[in-house]
């Protein structure tokens, strides 16, 4: 797998396998258990290596990505000439939301079946070496991965279940199945949107409460962290909406979106939205202060059907990944890529579509 890229020595990706981290459970949490792994199924899909170029610029420094769209998982990154190379690797069995890549170059997804159920929950799954596909039972929305215990777990939330009063963050364990619950995911008037960490074992977790939304910090046991929040001052069920909140690689900044949300109306009595245009803005976790405010683009659609759906911090670069509506449906657009090398943060060109996530540092050929 990953044989058509080749991958600067200067990309990383938000999580480090060399750091040791000790989980102490909360004692509010329930103790570390073990999660029997459900009996993998074997399936045909089978990836293909061949590689093509995306008509970008060059970019030496950009991050290497995979990248989903439709029942399609690429590699996407730079070669060595500067081009931007893509190479399917895995062919999913529905449709895929986000994908991630293990140190170990599985493949981890989150996928909708088709299905005449109505409200049937997204699959986690794993793409294994020897072509089987494994789902991951008693989740359902997938967050990313993140060293924990130091070992390499998927961080996802608890799936829903009518007769519980609220589900866990979970990290589950490639390796062993070990189980560490991290706080709520959701709960009457709450729910978790994205989890993202930096290399320094501290994340930032972004959700809505009642009619606001909630930025907090937790490190790997769960334990929240006092830092400045980008919701500190925001006023209750008014715009803007804070959403899809990352940290930078070495914890000390905070980015996130800030688009349009339902506010009160005086003049019609009524929830109404309204708000600016989406923005990204980053934050200096040491002195509070906001260091940039960067608008992004959405074109042929009004401001209200547009989503930032999360944000990906590289050594070099913001990976925003952008959605569109038209109607009822929703459309995945390529990611808006911020180059946060220079002076200030600038938008570089990239138009490979898909919703992206970062490729690891196992995966240099």
């Amino acid at each position: 797998m990953f044989s058509g890229i080749e991958i600067p020595s200067s990309t990383t990706g938000p999580e480090s396998t060399s750091s040791t981290l000790t989980t102490t459970t909360q004692a509010t949490l329930e103790s570390t258990t073990t999660l029997q792994p459900p009996t993998p199924t074997t399936t045909t899909l089978e990836p293909t290596t061949t590689t093509t170029e995306a008509p970008v610029g060059p970019h030496l420094g950009f991050p290497s990505l995979v990248m989903a769209d439709g029942n399609t998982i690429r590699s996407v990154g730079p070669s060595a000439n500067g081009r931007i190379v893509t190479s399917v690797e895995q062919v999913a069995a529905g449709p895929v939301r986000v994908a991630y890549v293990a140190d170990d170059l599985t493949v981890i997804s989150q996928e909708n079946l088709a299905t005449d159920e109505p409200f049937t929950p997204a699959h986690i799954a794993r793409y294994h070496h020897d072509g089987t596909r494994e789902v991951i039972a008693g989740v359902s929305s997938l967050f990313g991965l993140a060293v924990i215990s130091g070992e390499q777990s998927i961080i996802a939330a608890e799936a829903f279940d009518p007769s519980m009063e609220s589900g866990d963050i979970l990290a589950i364990g490639l390796d062993t199945g070990t189980i560490t619950r991290l706080g709520w995911a959701w709960g009457p008037e709450y729910g978790v949107g994205a989890v993202e960490w930096s290399s320094q074992g501290m994340a930032v977790v972004s959700g809505w409460a009642d009619q606001t939304e909630s930025v907090i910090y937790i490190d790997t046991t769960g334990n929240q962290l006092t830092r400045p929040s980008p919701t500190d001052n925001l006023a209750y069920a008014s715009p803007p909406s804070v959403v899809s909140a990352a940290l930078s690689p070495d914890g000390s900044q905070v980015v996130w979106a800030e688009g349009p949300d339902l506010g009160y109306d005086e003049a019609s009595g009524e929830f109404v939205l309204m708000g600016d245009p989406w923005v990204v803005k980053g934050m200096d976790l040491t002195t509070g202060q906001v260091v940039f405010a960067l608008p992004i683009e959405f074109a042929g659609v009004e401001f209200g059907d547009s989503w930032i759906d999360s944000i990906r911090y590289s050594d070099t670069h913001l990976v925003v990944n952008r959605m569109q509506s038209f109607g009822d449906e929703s459309v995945v657009m390529a990611p808006a890529m911020i180059d946060m090398t220079g002076a200030e943060p600038a938008v570089v060109p990239f138009d490979v579509v898909g919703n992206a996530t970062l490729l690891p540092v196992s995966a240099r050929p």
